[in-house]
């Protein structure tokens, strides 16, 4: 555990998306917190404020907040909620990061929070099972957009193997398989609306390896928007005097020249030993490859 800590420190400062998005859900949760007993010590009412965060299943309230769509999946104010949502985020990112970019990640992350957050508010208007609670009913928390990362990385790895207590290697298409049923039992549960979020996450993760396999990117358009945000935040570059132009572009040829020489050694490598006989690093080099 103190191991994960490290890591996610040093993420942080080198700028992995990764870890950022670890960092955003605490620091929320510690904010909630702070506010949770703030209101407590002076007898205020409790979930007024993070009730604007929250997703809510009533369309007239979501009409005026919104924003929820994208902050309820930020938002923890429970500490077992945010751990375990942050292990596997942690876990199933850095398997993912083997076959997808970080900015990938990010947007898997964002898009399969809005499929989830979009079918709980359709559940919860149309199954009569909601009819008494959807005017008082909210959701929070990162498992939507998690479920939807661990089911991209089981459908593009489905034999990979991770190694569970009391159970050995058990491969990735069985854990996301057993997550995704016991999520579809539940729907009648307690928390039957995170449940209905759940199953909208892993949906968008299969969606998404599906029509990547087939050389379209769900997630290029929102990783476009979040681009143009950050340059609004960067300042000018400066004028910078390009010297020595001619070795610049020879040794730009030649690294076009070596990859191109390393894609066709594994197009030959495919064609000998077919796609199960590439390596992880291989299968990666290929798909970005296929996309420029």
């Amino acid at each position: 555990m103190e191991n994960i800590f490290i890591r996610l420190k040093a993420g942080f400062k080198r700028g992995d998306f990764l870890y950022r998005l670890i960092f955003i859900n605490t620091l929320v949760f510690l904010i909630a917190s702070l506010w949770l007993v703030v209101t407590r010590l002076f007898n205020l009412e409790q979930v007024s404020f993070l009730r604007y965060f929250e997703l809510p299943s009533n369309l007239h309230t979501l009409l005026l907040q919104v924003w929820s769509f994208f902050t309820y999946m930020f938002l923890h104010t429970d500490f077992l909620h945010l751990l375990f949502n942050m292990l596997w985020l942690y876990w199933f990112g850095k398997m993912a990061l083997k076959w997808f970019s970080e900015k990938q990640i990010v947007g898997i992350y964002i898009l399969g929070g809005l499929f989830g957050g979009i079918l709980y508010i359709l559940a919860y208007n149309l199954f009569p099972m909601f009819n008494e609670v959807v005017y008082s009913s909210y959701l929070l928390g990162a498992s939507a957009s998690v479920l939807a990362i661990v089911v991209a990385t089981a459908m593009i790895a489905p034999n990979e193997s991770v190694f569970l207590m009391f159970l050995g290697a058990v491969k990735l298409k069985y854990i996301a398989i057993f997550v995704v049923a016991l999520s579809f039992v539940n729907v009648i549960s307690d928390n039957a609306g995170g449940n209905i979020a759940h199953l909208g996450g892993a949906l968008f993760g299969y969606l998404f390896v599906v029509l990547y396999m087939k050389g379209y990117d769900m997630t290029k358009w929102i990783n476009k928007i979040f681009d143009k945000i950050v340059d609004w935040f960067k300042p000018a570059p400066k004028m910078k005097v390009r010297k020595g132009g001619r070795q610049m572009d020879m040794d730009y040829n030649k690294r076009k020249k070596e990859e191109m020489d390393e894609i066709d050694a594994i197009l030959d490598k495919l064609k000998r030993s077919g796609y199960d006989g590439l390596s992880s690093d291989e299968k990666k080099k290929l798909f970005n490859a296929g996309k420029k």
